[in-house]
């Protein structure tokens, strides 16, 4: 049974951000790709490539936190 789970990133507005396609991004990552590589790939910039890279980490960091804190810190009446 495969879970439902939401992506912690809004790929569409990333994309719109930074007028590339992140999805396709993404997937040259998960095939052990760098930066490189994609850079002449796809014709952008390297640097460009980095401040993605580290702000879907960020975002896939940010989520991960308040997953854990959710998890540790039940919101349940049992503690009353």
């Amino acid at each position: 049974m495969a879970k439902n789970r939401q992506e912690p990133i809004n790929t569409a507005l990333l994309t719109k951000k930074y007028k590339c396609d992140i999805q396709k991004l993404i997937r040259f990552w998960k095939k052990e790709k760098n930066d490189l590589e994609i850079s002449q790939a796809l014709g952008i910039d390297v640097l460009k490539l980095s401040q993605i890279r580290e702000e879907i980490t960020n975002l896939y960091e940010r989520e991960r936190q308040r997953r854990i804190k959710k998890k540790s810190f039940p919101t349940s009446n049992k503690l009353r």
